[in-house]
Formats: structure tokens, sequence, C-alpha cells
């Protein structure tokens, strides 16, 4: 399926995304209000690194050798196979790790350990997350797009309905639990999508392990893997200071920023996911890649200029709307909120790419760099300008990984290509 044709349909995923998010947003913002938001924030945060850890660290390498192996049913069930083995049995360990460790998880990062039991919740929910993971790279790999939207579409009306029923409950702990379960529960849509499908067979999917396959999905899973691990780390760390130096009802309406942020960026990042990853991965020709990327740059910048542009001129109207009274003043962070996104945007392209060409040092390389870069820039900067310095540390370190990217590509990939 083409560019334009995935854009269209994962455009649809993402307008619901958009209204089932701008409804959770109010929801969120009356029953838990900006402080709220704040460890709303800090939890999904840990929720990044237990999800990587129980499938999405493989999840790109389970769409790029599905993609690669084409019409070769044999390959694609040993892959299938052993990420599926694998992904549930590190789920289950890690299930195990939070219920014994949930005490401590709850006071480090919800500053309470009131919240013990949401990490519960989160290890029952683990293995049905995995399989929910692994099954839509596997109906990505395939180009299996409307099945792959449907599901998203289903995620993001289920996520809502249920977060917006447990917040209204339970306040702040119903949102948190809702996040932890969310996933789990298209998981078992997900699981029904499979079993209708031809060319996927139960009896095959749990039958075997094969090393050579786990080896490449390492190589996947380690790219993903730190990037999980790092990224929310540096996040949780520099809330935290901004927590104790500014507050938590600033950090809670900067999150509620970045939630708008994740919101319309879904347009640009779910195509990326959806149409680049596979087609770089199946990509051998050097000169079809490099159309490849402009194809995709011709369309992700302007896009995410005019939606930033469009959310910049109506942020005194989108805050009250979205939100309550109690996030007036959020309005001071979109500037460079916006500039941080369109960076992040031109980088991400070209992250893809690396992705898809499992180039493991330089994507590991890049996420260890620029994740120490940002937590440096970030104290440094949120010291002496709050949030707005972080802000603009984000920014730069975007800036500065668009073009590490961009200078890898061009010495590494193009000698191990045909021209």
């Amino acid at each position: 399926m083409g560019l334009i044709k995935t854009s269209l349909l994962n455009a649809i995923a993402v307008i619901v995304k958009i209204l089932t998010a701008l409804g959770l947003n109010k929801v969120l913002a009356i029953y838990v209000g900006p402080s709220g938001y704040a460890l709303i924030g800090q939890f999904q945060q840990a929720l990044v690194i237990v999800s990587a850890l129980a499938g999405q660290a493989i999840q790109n390498g389970v769409t790029k050798y599905t993609a690669e192996y084409g019409v070769d049913q044999a390959a694609q069930n040993r892959l299938w196979s052993t990420a599926f083995v694998f992904g549930l049995g590190v789920a289950l360990l890690c299930g195990v790790v939070l219920v014994l460790f949930s005490r401590q998880l709850s006071l480090q990062l919800l500053g309470s350990d009131e919240f013990q039991s949401v990490f519960f919740w989160l290890a029952a929910a683990l293995p049905l997350l995995a399989i929910n993971c692994l099954g839509l790279a596997v109906l990505n790999g395939r180009k299996e797009v409307v099945n792959y939207v449907s599901l998203n579409i289903a995620l993001s009306i289920l996520g809502a309905a249920i977060a917006s029923l447990l917040a209204v409950w339970k306040g702040l702990y119903g949102a948190l639990v809702a996040l932890a379960i969310s996933q789990a529960v298209v998981g078992l849509l997900t699981i029904v999508v499979l079993l209708k499908k031809p060319w996927f067979q139960l009896k095959f999917q749990l039958a075997s392990f094969d090393v050579s396959e786990l080896r490449k999905l390492l190589g996947f899973g380690l790219m993903a893997l730190v990037g999980a691990l790092v990224a929310p780390a540096v996040q949780i760390a520099i809330r935290n200071f901004l927590i104790e130096t500014q507050g938590a009802s600033p950090v809670g309406q900067w999150h509620a920023v970045t939630r708008i942020s994740d919101v319309y960026l879904m347009f640009i990042t779910t195509t990326l996911s959806v149409y680049l990853l596979p087609r770089v991965s199946e990509t051998q020709s050097w000169s079809v890649l490099k159309r490849e990327i402009i194809k995709v740059y011709q369309l992700a910048l302007p896009a995410a200029f005019l939606m930033a542009m469009a959310i910049y001129l109506l942020r005194f109207q989108i805050t009250p709307i979205l939100f309550d009274s109690s996030f007036a003043g959020m309005e001071v962070y979109y500037p460079l909120q916006l500039l941080a996104d369109f960076l992040k945007i031109g980088s991400w392209v070209l992250g893809f790419v690396m992705l898809g060409k499992a180039m493991v040092k330089w994507y590991v390389l890049a996420e260890l760099l620029f994740g120490l870069s940002f937590l440096i820039l970030g104290f440094w900067l949120g010291a002496d300008h709050g949030i707005e310095g972080v802000l603009l540390a984000q920014a730069l370190n975007s800036a500065l990984f668009w073009f590490y990217c961009w200078l890898v590509i061009v010495k590494d990939l193009p000698s191990k290509m045909v021209m």
C-alpha cells in the first residue's frame, strides 16, 4: 500500500485518537488536576520501560523480518513463534518483579505507597500487553493495514472509555489503573483478529523457539530497549527535578502540553511506523531508499509545520476547551514545545531508517549519547529557566540528533546497499 493511502487510513485512526484524547483530557483535567497530571506523566514513562521489556522492544524487529521474509511462510512461523515465546516469558518475569517491588516503585515514582496496587494490575496485564504488541507487529509486517488501523482505533476508544470511567469513579488511582490495563484489553481483540487469518495458525506460534531468529530480534530489542530505558529514565529524572524546584502544578501543565503534542504528532508517527519501517526493511537499493526518505520528508515536515502553527495560533482557545481553569498559564510552554516537535519529526524519519536497516551500533550509541546530552542540557537550562529551559534543551537535543542520524546514514548505508 502506498504512502498516500497508508497516510489516509492512518488519518482515520489518528482522528479517532484525537477525539478520544480530547474527551479524556477534559475528564482528567477535572478529576485529577495539574498535580495529578504530573504523576500520570511519571507513570507513563515507567510504563514505556515495562512495555519495552514485555514485547515492544522486539516489535520493530518482528515487523521488519515479517516484511523481509515475504511469502516464506515457514520462516515467518519460526519468527513469530520465537517472538511470542520470548515476549510472554519476559512479560511473566517482569510481572513478578513488579509485584515484589510494587511498594518501592509506588514511593519512588508516585510519591506514596497508596498506589502500590496499580503495579499489581500492570503485572497481571503484561502477558496480554505483550501479545498485543507482537500481534500488531505481525499485522504491520504483513501489510494488513486495515486490521492494524482498526485495532489501533479500538485501543483509542477502549482506552479512553476505561480511563474516563475509572477516573470518574476512583480519581487519580483509577486513571493509573486504566493506563496499566488498556492495552491488555485490546490484546484480546488482537488475538481474535490473528486467529481469523489463514496464514496465522496457533499450533505454530508457541511450538518452537529458534535461536537464530532470537538473535536477529535481540538486535532490534537492544535498540528499542536502550531507547525505552534511557529516554524515560531521563524524563523521570528531569520531571522529579522540576517538581522539586518548580512544583507539581507547573509540571502537570507542561505534561498537558506534551499530551497535545503526542496527539497531533500521531498523524505522522503512525505513518512512519506503518509505511516507512516495512518499506525501508524490504528496500535494498540506496537510490530507492533516498527517494523514499525524500518522499516522506515532503509529506511529514510540511504537515508537522502546519499542525504546529495551527495549535500555536489557537493555543488560548485550546487550553480552556481541553482542560480547565487550573491549567491557565500553560500557553507559555507552547512555542518551544512545538519547535521541539518539528525537530523531533525530522530526526525520527531518519531514526526509522536506522531501525529498518538494523544499524544497531549507531542507534544504541545515539540513544545513550543524546539521552545523556538531554539530561545535561535539561538540568543546566532548567536550573536557570525552569520548564522553558528544559523545552529549549529538548529542541537543541532533537536538532543534534537529526544531524547525527543524517551523518551516520550518508556515511554508512550507501556502501552496504545496491546503488
